[in-house]
């Protein structure tokens, strides 16, 4: 407990003299500690500012002790003496010239000897420059705006230092100055305090910011789409942040293996990648790059990641770790898969285009002639039947050669506004006899569903197709589902899914509930020529076909396959701009129309351009013919009368059929033109050889088509 203290004193320091009164126990305090004189230590640097607070306490202990004079009572002031004078003087001259400031302290106690109040004795001139007061206004009062804080109780803290007798260090932050400050507390005597105030904002500003710098840090790690590791020398995984428990598909949140060995869990890649291999390296200062590493999550989903390691080096510059930075490139692979996937089927495309066209000039020599020949003899003749038998194997291996232009997208197509729902329903009963009885066919329309512009025969064949691959697969039979809906594939669908932009989409799905396919089946799925069927049973064009159908319409087709749990192939057609069907208004017929023009047939193949001229000639038709442009435009310039017909190949080595043409229609410009190729219209058009309306006829062909076409372009007055 404090001792009383006398509040009714006066006291002489030079010329200096303040006066405190009590009235009826009420203090008013007007304290001050003076000083003068040449024998004071002109600076606490003579002593050293660590031998300062040991010289106060000796010179405190020598100061007489003033007690406070009863309640109601006024005690006469007592004058100090001129040794206890110096002593005040010694130790206000200590602390003078620090550079922190400094403030001292009476404690005033009520009538039962309780701490009340405190009053400033005396503050360097630190103290002033810092809290911006002037001494005389300080001195002698307790003035809370001066030395206000955040927490501070100057009381509370002067009783804890009495009772302990030692001193006390608090930081505390002072609003008025926004600076932070450690105080150091201690006593005097028994009435008397002093506190020394250093200024730690920058300290404490450092420790915010590295802090903040810290959370920072940290957040970056935690919120990074990264997954990161901190491993110990021997492997151990010390830090995941939340990225790696995504990677792993993590149910709880917590790896479960404490080494890196069990993040990997192939066989195949545990030689290579176990902690031992990849810590060894970077114990030895090694970084390691790895791309592409395949592994498993803890569902069983199999997923790939690029590695990247560095050591961590400790203050004595060993390595005391290593950090792995694990970036999820299972997207980047696939995608990958599925491009080089596209490209190779494009490849083929291309082969599989050229084949045809070269193979579309034999058929028609061969079902041409077939035809003649069967025009020409009579019907009981014995190789009537064989000549049957010849054009309809030529046919058959036109049908052949169609497919393979569809699955390279140079199919001849004639696209129209459509809706998918009226075609599974025209279709619904070839359906059930294609499928087996065992089979269940079930059909599940969206109502509204939008239009789509595809050419129905394709669309056609591509359900057939289907059906068929799906009926095969289900030899004990099942269930086979037909689905349509409209579809919004978003930019997240397209990231993940090679060249395909996002919109509004038609599905139209098939599933089967057969045999499923595994995952390497499944990516030869749309190889042509690849099936699982046995030999004889399948040519591999089926799915194929549907892929290349797809793809020249627009579309996108994937397929979705589980063993013994059924396939699912899911098409997107693109919606048509056009609200309304188109009528199907195409005519077909078989009739050999005849006439009496003038008609060139330009041909480099021998056997198919003399085919063609009996047949017209046959027809009642004046034929002439050339194996190439040179030539024909020889002939014509020999010729006594014009031309009403130039009948051409397109592709042809030397001069091309369109160049041919341009020549001729300048000499004879009502000279009317057809134009012929193994190849599609669409891609001779694309390729800017002949404009998409022009006459074309494609190889191989009917009789018929060829009479048919001449006679309406012979007709038309264009």
């Amino acid at each position: 407990m404090l001792t009383k203290q006398a509040v009714n004193q006066k006291q002489e320091f030079g010329s200096q003299e303040r006066v405190m009164s009590t009235n009826s126990g009420n203090i008013v305090e007007d304290y001050f500690f003076g000083f003068s004189g040449d024998n004071l230590f002109s600076s606490a640097e003579e002593l050293g500012e660590s031998t300062v607070q040991g010289h106060v306490h000796e010179i405190a202990k020598e100061l007489p002790v003033i007690s406070q004079s009863p309640r109601n009572t006024v005690r006469p002031k007592k004058i100090l003496s001129k040794k206890e004078n110096l002593h005040n003087q010694q130790i206000c001259a200590l602390y003078a010239n620090l550079r922190n400031p400094v403030a001292f302290f009476d404690v005033l106690t009520d009538f039962d000897g309780e701490a009340s109040e405190y009053v400033v004795t005396n503050v360097n001139p630190s103290f002033e420059t810092t809290f911006k007061v002037n001494q005389d206004d300080i001195i002698g009062s307790c003035d809370r705006a001066v030395l206000n804080s955040n927490k501070i109780n100057y009381l509370d803290i002067f009783k804890i230092v009495n009772q302990n007798e030692s001193n006390y260090l608090v930081k505390s932050y002072f609003p008025k100055l926004r600076r932070h400050f450690e105080l150091n507390v201690f006593e005097l005597d028994d009435n008397k305090f002093g506190i020394i105030f250093t200024d730690i904002t920058n300290q404490i500003d450092m420790e915010v910011e590295f802090q903040a710098s810290k959370k920072f840090n940290r957040d970056i790690i935690d919120f990074s789409p990264i997954g990161i590791l901190y491993l110990s020398v021997t492997g151990k995984i010390l830090y995941a942040n939340p990225m790696i428990f995504k990677m792993l598909e993590s149910p709880d949140g917590n790896i479960s293996s404490p080494s890196i060995n069990r993040l990997y869990e192939l066989p195949s890649l545990r030689n290579s990648l176990d902690s031992g291999s990849i810590i060894s390296r970077l114990t030895d200062g090694e970084s390691i790059h790895l791309e592409e590493i395949e592994y498993l999550t803890m569902k069983g989903s199999k997923k790939w990641m690029n590695i990247y390691g560095t050591p961590r080096y400790g203050s004595s510059g060993d390595v005391i770790g290593a950090v792995l930075m694990c970036a999820d490139v299972s997207q980047y692979v696939d995608l990958q898969a599925q491009f080089r996937q596209s490209q190779k089927m494009d490849a083929v495309g291309r082969l599989a285009s050229g084949v045809a066209h070269d193979f579309n000039n034999l058929l028609t020599v061969i079902a041409g002639n077939a035809e003649i020949a069967l025009m020409s003899i009579d019907q009981d003749n014995l190789i009537k039947e064989n000549l049957k038998e010849i054009e309809q194997a030529a046919r058959s291996s036109a049908d052949l050669t169609r497919q393979l232009l569809t699955f390279s997208r140079k199919q001849k197509t004639e696209p129209r506004v459509l809706n998918l729902n009226s075609i599974i329903s025209n279709m619904d009963k070839m359906l059930r006899r294609i499928i087996r009885a065992n089979v269940d066919l079930l059909t599940v329309p969206e109502d509204g569903l939008k239009n789509v512009k595809v050419d129905p025969g394709q669309i056609e064949q591509v359900l057939v197709n289907l059906a068929v691959n799906a009926r095969d697969a289900m030899p004990e039979g099942g269930k086979l589902s037909i689905e349509t809906a409209n579809i919004t594939l978003d930019e997240e669908y397209a990231r993940t899914h090679a060249n395909v932009p996002p919109g509004e989409y038609v599905m139209l799905a098939v599933s089967d509930t057969g045999c499923g396919m595994s995952e390497e089946i499944k990516v030869k799925a749309f190889d042509p020529f690849f099936t699982t069927k046995e030999t004889g049973k399948g040519t591999g064009l089926g799915l194929s076909t549907v892929y290349g159908i797809i793809k020249q319409s627009g579309g996108h087709i994937w397929v979705y396959s589980e063993p013994n749990d059924g396939t699912s192939f899911k098409i997107y057609l693109p919606i048509a701009k056009e609200d309304t069907e188109d009528d199907d208004t195409t005519i077909k017929s078989t009739e050999l129309l005849s006439g009496m023009e003038s008609i060139l047939i330009v041909e480099d193949d021998d056997s198919l351009r003399e085919m063609a001229m009996d047949l017209l000639q046959a027809c009642g038709y004046k034929l002439c013919g050339a194996a190439n442009g040179e030539e024909a435009l020889r002939i014509v310039d020999e010729l006594d009368e014009s031309v009403e017909l130039l009948l051409t190949d397109l592709v042809m080595p030397g001069m091309n059929g369109k160049k041919l043409a341009d020549k001729m229609v300048v000499k004879n410009p009502e000279m009317k033109v057809i134009y012929m190729s193994g190849y599609t219209a669409n891609a001779v058009a694309h390729q800017g050889l002949i404009k998409s309306d022009m006459p074309y006829l494609q190889k191989p062909f009917h009789l018929a088509n060829l009479t048919q076409l001449v006679r309406k372009v012979l007709d038309s007055e264009i």
